[in-house]
């Protein structure tokens, strides 16, 4: 009795653990291509950067501020450029400083002069 029912059983269960088959490779499927995608619109890792340094070289500060390193050991020279010279003859700069070195100049637009012009001529000019 218990051969019969197992028998009547047997097609059910192999019915079952297919369609459970298809359900798991449908997963694995869907799986994989999340992952692929994922991969594909992922950036690489890359390790933490250093922080910038405050005091850098004559080849840095060169590239630093888009000179030369001999038009910049020119306006050392000139002394147009804040410099440090510590011992033994290098020089190094400070970013901070040449942060203001690079701001220091700045060319009005024409639209700044004419407003100065108007306020000269208004006797409303003040610096």
């Amino acid at each position: 009795m218990l051969d019969r029912k197992l028998k009547k059983m047997l097609p059910l269960m192999l019915q079952h653990i297919q369609k459970t088959n298809e359900i798991i490779s449908q997963m694995i499927a869907a799986l994989q291509e999340e992952a692929e995608s994922a991969a594909v619109n992922t950036a690489p890792v890359t390790s933490p950067q250093k922080p910038p340094k405050d005091i850098i070289g004559v080849a840095e500060a060169a590239e630093y501020c888009g000179y030369s390193k001999s038009y910049l050991y020119q306006l050392v020279h000139w002394n147009r450029i804040p410099y440090h010279k510590p011992t033994n003859g290098r020089i190094f700069f400070k970013r901070c400083e040449l942060d203001e070195f690079l701001s220091n100049k700045k060319v009005s637009a024409d639209y700044e002069l004419a407003e100065q012009a108007t306020a000269i001529l208004n006797g409303e000019y003040r610096k």
